[in-house]
């Protein structure tokens, strides 16, 4: 007999394979050494500016990758509603799993794009809060899947210890050290700024992750890191639509 759920089923395994091949992708690119310091002048302030800045191109398929994953996640859930909504002798058009922005928006959802899902069904789903301040991980994979498939992740350093300065020659004048914090724009960290003229020798300790963009509970997030969280959220979502299936009849 064949199991209601095996197409969503099949969508979060697809997801699973993405997001370990964006891990490996990944993992390979920030093992090739892509960052690089650098000092700039700052003409306007007349200053030397310290920075590290990522000094090779980012691999355009880890956005792909990542979007394929989240593309994935979000069909499994969407897949879930349609195959409960057949069952229960529906069309399989209003079968869209309820995100929302509250929980007012999500249950409004009832009457709308999730109007073919059977009650007890719909409630199960709503009760795993897919909405902007119940579970925010849930809601933002629903705001990763209509974002900008071309810019999805970014490369990210993260300072890890603090940094200590040595002036090889010159009068460092006022130098200043800013809160180290990677600029996603610019795809760099300013790290010092002191007196042109002088030479500024610096070590600091830092990690580095690909990072997920856009959506605020995520953004700077480890991609991978939080992709696999979600995959584990769809599977138990996946086994409560199931089990309240069977309990009410609808699957066998």
């Amino acid at each position: 007999m064949t199991d209601p759920l095996d197409s969503p089923r099949a969508a979060l395994a697809r997801a699973r394979t993405h997001i370990a091949d964006l891990d490996a992708q990944g993992s390979a690119f920030m093992g090739s050494n892509p960052f690089a310091r650098v000092t700039e002048i700052d003409t306007l302030a007349q200053r030397n500016v310290a920075k590290l800045r990522l000094v090779r191109p980012f691999p355009s398929v880890l956005n792909c990758i990542a979007s394929d994953a989240v593309h994935n996640l979000r069909s499994s859930l969407d897949q879930a509603g349609y195959a409960v909504s057949v069952a229960h002798g529906g069309k399989g058009m209003d079968t869209y799993f309820p995100f929302g922005a509250s929980l007012a928006d999500v249950r409004g959802k009832q009457k709308g794009g999730s109007a073919e899902i059977p009650q007890e069904i719909f409630d199960v789903m709503v009760g795993f809060k897919p909405y902007k301040g119940g579970n925010d991980l849930l809601w933002a994979l629903n705001k990763l899947s209509n974002t900008n498939k071309h810019r999805i992740t970014s490369p990210t350093a993260i300072a890890t210890a603090g940094i200590q300065f040595n002036m090889l020659g010159g009068n460092p004048g006022m130098l200043s050290i800013p809160n180290p914090k990677w600029d996603h724009t610019k795809n760099e960290m300013e790290l010092a700024r002191y007196a042109i003229g002088g030479t500024l020798d610096f070590t600091f300790g830092y990690t580095y992750c690909i990072s997920l963009l856009d959506v605020g509970p995520v953004i700077g997030q480890p991609a991978v890191d939080v992709l696999n969280h979600l995959a584990q959220e769809v599977e138990s979502i996946l086994n409560a639509i199931e089990a309240e299936a069977k309990r009410i009849g609808l699957f066998k």
